[in-house]
């Protein structure tokens, strides 16, 4: 009698553990989608959940639950960095969302040929049609390189670093020369780590983002410092910032012009106090003391 006691009960429990509905996943929350919509992702969750893997046995059994097709699934949105399944015994999940800080779009040649995705450390995860949403609606930046024909799966191609200083300068430059700066930024990628920013008004910056973003920064504010740039905006053909505390810049039917940092001789010309007046009148007294006594002897 006993045993069959025992037999019953594991019976059940193998009944309501593995055949049962009580044990299927109902109730799933998601967390930490901010671009990405949530109800989407639950999409795709639910989508993994349907059928049976095995005769009599749902694929949203609570034991059975295949994570790695849900996770798999959820990052086909490339805006998804990772993801991480928790189940809540007994029939609920938690998702947890980590998006990618910035989603770059690396297209080859004019957009026409290819696009991919990069993460955060400037190398390729996946191509991406050049209509996609990702592309059409990125809100951060798309580069157009001008130097390859092709990508490889994974290779990384600009250091994060790099890439890091092509979304900031982008942002900062706006300010510093207060005019938008449209997209996709160009980048005549051949191993010169240049970047061309095209502006609203019909004219360009090229950058070498190998510098520090700061000092290019610096460098674009001395020259709107030094040159009425509000009143030639609409004649300016290009400003070029690739060298550090060096500007060249050309108007549109004109000659290529180049300003400097002028910190330097600015120091050397410094205003004169009246100590270095009266130290000059005293040396000038004495000159001419010396010469006397020369005519004298």
């Amino acid at each position: 009698m006993f045993l069959f006691l025992c037999v019953c009960f594991v019976g059940g429990l193998v009944y309501v553990f593995v055949f049962s509905s009580l044990v299927h996943v109902v109730d799933i929350s998601v967390s930490g989608a901010t671009r990405v919509d949530a109800e989407d992702v639950r999409t795709k969750a639910r989508a993994q959940l349907e059928g049976e893997f095995m005769p009599y046995i749902a694929r949203r059994n609570y034991f059975f639950l295949n994570r790695n097709a849900i996770i798999q699934s959820i990052k086909t949105d490339q805006r998804v960095q990772s993801v991480d399944i928790r189940k809540k015994f007994p029939n609920s999940i938690d998702i947890s969302i980590t998006e990618y800080t910035v989603v770059p779009v690396w297209c080859i040649g004019d957009m026409r040929n290819a696009c991919y995705v990069l993460d955060a450390d400037g190398c390729v995860v996946a191509p991406t049609a050049i209509d996609a949403d990702i592309v059409t609606q990125n809100p951060h930046f798309i580069v157009v390189d001008k130097g390859h024909d092709t990508l490889a799966p994974h290779q990384c191609i600009i250091t994060d670093t790099q890439l890091h200083t092509i979304g900031y300068l982008g942002e900062e430059l706006t300010y510093a020369f207060n005019t938008a700066i449209t997209q996709p930024y160009i980048i005549e990628y051949l191993g010169s780590h240049e970047v061309r920013y095209n502006t609203q008004d019909a004219w360009y910056i090229l950058v070498d983002v190998s510098h520090d973003a700061d000092a290019i920064l610096h460098t674009a504010k001395l020259f709107n410092n030094k040159v009425d740039l509000p009143g030639k905006q609409a004649d300016l053909a290009y400003v070029d910032l690739r060298f550090v505390e060096k500007i060249f810049y050309k108007m549109k039917d004109g000659v290529e012009q180049q300003q400097e940092d002028e910190k330097t001789d600015t120091a050397q010309q410094k205003p004169q106090t009246d100590s270095d007046i009266t130290d000059k009148k005293k040396k000038k007294d004495k000159k001419k003391k010396d010469k006397k006594k020369k005519k004298k002897k």
